[in-house]
């Protein structure tokens, strides 16, 4: 799926751009659980390791689904293509498998 807006977005660091995807649920539900599922859209430069002067690939990869915190990040809304939120690798959670 393409995401125009997001397209025109990059991101720095090992910031990652999700889509919500269950965004209708009610705000009582989502702090009463605390973790969202989202779809990764886009992917930052990864982060930098000073000490060893190189880049750290990100362990998620666009497409990939993901559960992180409620509280994680900032929340975005994008030209009418529904909610956004840029999140820290270190704020994902976990990765959902497809068995």
């Amino acid at each position: 799926m393409t995401y125009q807006a997001a397209a025109s977005i990059n991101l720095l660091g090992d910031r990652i751009l999700i889509r919500e995807l269950e965004p209708d649920t009610p705000l009582w539900l989502k702090k009463r659980t605390g973790v969202l599922k989202g779809e990764v859209v886009k992917l930052g430069t990864g982060r930098w390791l000073k000490k060893a002067c190189k880049r750290l690939v990100s362990s998620v990869k666009e497409g990939d689904v993901i559960f992180f915190s409620h509280m994680a990040g900032q929340p975005l809304f994008l030209q009418d293509e529904g909610d956004y939120r840029v999140i820290c690798e270190n704020d994902v959670l976990g990765v959902e498998v497809n068995v």
